[in-house]
């Protein structure tokens, strides 16, 4: 059996352990290029994104010692995304895979301010195109973080519109909701279908039997405006 050379040995040994280290070396370049992957309609500006990493020019950061854990939880705190990954890809360029959360509702005694169907509440411009989406009116003396708890029962609401079909919701009022009414206060809803505006009005404690009621009504209703349901004993329309 013929023997390798120990010296060719040797050094094949010295390439296989020095060649990664060397690589590194002479590939340690700054991050000059951004390569973004939206997994959402709506896309995040790449000079918005190199903000929130901490990228300039100014101030380059080597490709090799970015951190991509850190990158992600940075993005994540935003308040925007569902879900960020960030790869490597050498020389210097780095990946930014995203997802956006979805708006699902608007806050609309809050400026700025859209949920999602988890309740995650984050800024809407200009990070999110204009939508048509529910606007929901919280009790004004409500902070955001009694708002966060409410919103659970205004979630019940909106998933009810597949029982009002073709109507869908354009807004739910819970500004009237008062703990120490009988009925726990008013709720205001205003339902479209196309150009028309139908306001429904129910006491919240009575909410789930009255929008049975209101569903069953609704082919006949015409071109009325308002819906009130309060009332035990008729239902005023007009």
């Amino acid at each position: 059996m013929k023997k390798t050379p120990l010296f060719l040995l040797t050094t094949a040994i010295f390439w296989s352990i020095a060649t990664p280290f060397l690589w590194k070396q002479e590939e340690a370049r700054p991050i000059t290029m951004l390569a973004l992957v939206p997994h959402s309609r709506d896309e995040i500006k790449a000079d918005a994104i190199a903000e929130w990493l901490d990228l300039s020019n100014d101030h380059p950061t080597f490709l090799e010692s970015f951190d991509l854990r850190e990158g992600g939880r940075k993005l994540i705190n935003t308040g925007i995304f569902q879900q960020a990954r960030l790869y490597k890809l050498m020389p210097e360029t780095l990946v930014v895979s995203y997802t956006l959360k979805k708006p699902y509702a608007i806050i609309a005694n809050w400026k700025n301010l859209g949920v999602d169907k988890e309740g995650n509440f984050f800024p809407l411009s200009p990070f999110f195109t204009p939508k048509e989406l529910p606007e929901i009116v919280f009790p004004k003396q409500s902070s955001l973080e009694l708002q966060i708890k409410e919103f659970p029962f205004a979630m019940k609401l909106l998933e009810k519109e597949p029982t009002l079909f073709p109507w869908v919701f354009a807004g739910v009022d819970l500004s009237r909701l008062d703990s120490e009414h009988p009925y726990g206060g008013e709720l205001v809803l205003t339902l479209k279908n196309g150009d028309k505006r139908l306001f429904v009005r129910l006491w919240f404690g009575q909410y789930e039997e009255t929008l049975s009621q209101f569903a069953a009504l609704l082919p006949t209703l015409g071109e009325a405006s308002t819906v009130d349901l309060r009332l035990s004993s008729k239902v005023l329309v007009y």
